[in-house]
């Protein structure tokens, strides 16, 4: 098995002929915010998520009266920033400890 380094991430390759990815394996702590003032609550986040740990808040309102969209395991996430980078309002942070 060999391993190829991408940046702050690590895929497993399989195969010499037949290179394969399986899963990426975050090497750091991430934290996602998400600054719920600005929130639409589109909901684009939680459909990009590859750990499917973004969801909208169905308890909480922000001034302009949308649920925003939150993190519910923070521990999951692998720090793709794919919520952040699917977000049109840009209120995602993804920061990597």
């Amino acid at each position: 098995m060999d391993f190829v380094k991408r940046g702050d991430l690590r895929l497993f390759a399989i195969g010499a002929d037949n290179l394969k990815y399986k899963e990426v394996i975050s090497l750091m702590v991430s934290k996602v915010t998400v600054d719920e003032n600005r929130c639409k609550g589109c909901g684009l986040c939680v459909r990009a998520c590859p750990k499917k740990i973004m969801q909208i808040s169905k308890t909480k309102l922000n001034e302009k009266g949308y649920h925003p969209a939150e993190c519910i395991d923070q521990e999951a996430c692998i720090g793709c920033a794919s919520c952040a980078w699917t977000c049109p309002d840009t209120v995602i942070t993804v920061e990597k400890e």
